[in-house]
């Protein structure tokens, strides 16, 4: 698939790699949590001019890039907080 162009290879993590589709000109970002590994694609112009703009202070030509931004998903944020009041920790620091 990524020899023939149809699609990138992309690893996130430590996670096997994944093949996302190429589409021309279409540029999206990951969250990724890391608790299910569950990945959401996004796009935002603000990021990507804020990007451009640095790059261009510093005299930096981008030829690409990737933004990947791990956490927890409101799933898994959902389960943490449910085990924690079972288990009586507030998840909160002192």
């Amino acid at each position: 698939m990524a020899e023939s162009g149809w699609a990138s290879s992309r690893q996130f993590g430590n996670r096997t790699a994944r093949f996302e589709r190429q589409t021309e000109g279409q540029h999206h970002d990951h969250l990724i949590c890391i608790g299910c590994g569950k990945i959401v694609e996004f796009e935002n112009p603000r990021i990507e001019e804020l990007q451009a703009h640095i790059a261009r202070q510093k005299g930096f030509q981008i030829f690409e890039h990737k933004l990947e931004l791990y956490g927890n998903c409101p799933s898994c944020l959902f389960k943490e907080k449910r085990m924690a009041g079972k288990t009586g920790k507030s998840g909160e620091h002192d």
